[in-house]
């Protein structure tokens, strides 16, 4: 896992000096402080996006939610084997039942919030954000859509020790 993280950083850096390197002023050498901003801009604009993801559902709030999501997105989870059949299968949930969920999910949502949102990778099209809540997790894929970002896709699980769907 450190490794691969370490080799998505090491492409993060590659890929941000690339970027650098191609917005340079008249005279060639790249206007570092435009980027800076940019970046700090898109960043905030990123974490805000999967707050309202996060905070939309445990607070019942579909608008926020719907605000957060790309209409074609799909969120996955990989669901544990079953005792009867032996097979994982894969659970795909799409943007209108998790908007549908929050103006339904009061009695899931209590209690429930955000811990933490780390960026993982962020460029000045696309982002991904490890975003963590008390009972699970998201691994958010984000893209910048006529000037605004939204979850376009998403994978999630459990925190270890967490039976679906129920709180210790």
């Amino acid at each position: 896992m450190k490794i691969r993280l370490g080799l998505l950083f090491a492409f993060a850096m590659w890929n941000m000096c690339s970027w650098a390197a191609l917005a340079g002023d008249s005279d060639g050498k790249p206007d570092l402080k435009a980027i800076t901003d940019v970046a700090a801009a898109d960043k905030a604009a990123i974490l805000a996006a999967v707050r309202d993801y996060q905070e939309g559902q445990f607070t019942s709030n579909p608008e926020r939610v719907k605000r957060a999501l790309h209409p074609n997105l799909f969120k996955y989870r990989v669901k544990p084997l079953r005792k009867s059949s032996q097979t994982e299968t894969l659970d795909i949930l799409n943007a209108q039942w998790l908007i549908a969920f929050a103006a339904e999910n009061e009695a899931w949502a209590k209690g429930r919030s955000v811990r933490e949102l780390n960026i993982v990778y962020q460029d000045k099209a696309i982002a991904v954000v490890h975003a963590v809540a008390d009972d699970f997790y998201d691994v958010c894929m984000l893209a910048k859509i006529n000037g605004a970002w939204r979850i376009t896709a998403a994978a999630w699980d459990f925190h270890e020790g967490f039976a679906d769907w129920k709180r210790k």
